[in-house]
């Protein structure tokens, strides 16, 4: 449906609302870093304004939640000051798709901020594997592919896609062997600006220890699983009619 050209503010609400929306959910993960700041920088006996904030900043960052309330608030007061009669309908369907469309996109996006937060690995390991399974794709193509996978692409074959999927699935745990060895990757972010490829130093998560589990230990994990989550109980509702 086309823009409506007598609505006031139309775009501007819609870009006002992601604006706020951005401000709280980035706000979250900055205000939690400025506490760990503030806390290591007392710590040290510096003071809060090394952190570079200034005084703006950290207003908004110590009235986050507020600041982002009154925020939607005035954004509501402006939608309902735009309401015209005949289009009620269309407004408040406009107003329910923006609010959709920024908490689809900004949950996505705030997840992949706290993975990245917690460790750049999240980041690049992702990255290098897809950058791999497409190398490994074209060449299993190349020297091998004989049978067509889609119309719409015709170079991609069949034996492409199973060959780099094959490979991916091998390749992926060396590298992430390889990976989980380096700090500045596993390291969570700091307080200051990490350089690529610089070492940090951090105590380091247990996700990223190498431990040796046995099989033993594999049995009662088993064991421990079945007892919390009772998978015959849970069969025997499923067969009752």
């Amino acid at each position: 449906m086309e823009w409506p050209k007598d609505l006031p503010w139309f775009r501007l609400q819609q870009w006002y609302f992601y604006g706020v929306a951005t401000f709280f959910s980035y706000g979250r993960f900055l205000k939690a870093k400025l506490a760990r700041s503030v806390a290591s920088h007392a710590t040290a006996g510096s003071g809060v304004a090394s952190l570079g904030l200034g005084n703006v900043g950290m207003f908004l960052l110590a009235h986050h939640s507020m600041m982002s309330y009154l925020g939607w608030m005035c954004g509501f007061v402006l939608f309902v000051l735009s309401l015209r009669k005949r289009r009620y309908v269309y407004q408040f369907g406009q107003f329910a798709w923006t609010h959709m469309i920024v908490a689809t996109v900004l949950m996505q996006s705030s997840c992949f901020v706290a993975n990245v937060l917690e460790g750049l690995i999240w980041f690049v390991f992702p990255v290098v594997i897809v950058v791999f399974n497409d190398i490994a794709a074209y060449l299993c193509g190349f020297f091998i592919g004989r049978t067509p996978l889609i119309k719409i692409s015709p170079k991609k074959t069949w034996e492409g896609f199973i060959g780099a999927f094959v490979l991916t699935i091998l390749a992926a745990p060396f590298i992430a062997r390889a990976m989980q060895t380096q700090t500045w990757l596993t390291c969570p972010a700091p307080d200051h600006l990490r350089m690529w490829g610089q070492n940090v130093e951090c105590d380091a998560d247990p996700l990223f220890r190498m431990t040796t589990v046995s099989v033993g230990d594999l049995a009662q994990a088993r064991s421990t699983i079945s007892h919390r989550f009772p998978y015959d109980r849970v069969r025997a509702v499923n067969a009752v009619p």
